[in-house]
């Protein structure tokens, strides 16, 4: 939980689903096997603490080792309803004319008009 001055974030929660520690997260950041980390153990650390501000770069390199969506670090704890929260985040990425036809096929789906 953020008790700091910067913006909350959800990376400790989904860091500890995975059973990592801070270190092994930071390694798994590096762009390439043996590269050095986007960003180190302490700094991430004090960005969970929301002592530190993040970065677009760093979320994305931390979303790519836990293999969250980006957005899931920011809105969602890992025991909430992931699979949601998944179909959630594929949902923004379409086009509005597909958005169009989900909100459709899941009003039909519901019996909703």
């Amino acid at each position: 939980m953020a008790d700091g001055t910067y913006g909350r974030t959800f990376i400790r929660e989904w860091r500890l689903s995975r059973g990592l520690s801070l270190r092994k997260l930071s390694s798994m950041t590096a762009s390439h096997p043996g590269g050095e980390p986007v960003i180190s153990h302490a700094s991430l650390g004090r960005i969970e603490k929301g002592e530190q501000p993040y970065s677009q770069a760093v979320l994305e390199a931390v979303s790519r080792a836990l293999n969250v969506p980006t957005a899931l670090l920011l809105e969602s704890r890992p025991d909430e309803n992931f699979e949601t929260q998944e179909l959630i985040a594929d949902f923004r990425t379409l086009d509005p004319s597909k958005r169009r036809q989900v909100i459709n096929f899941v009003k039909f789906l519901v019996g909703q008009p």
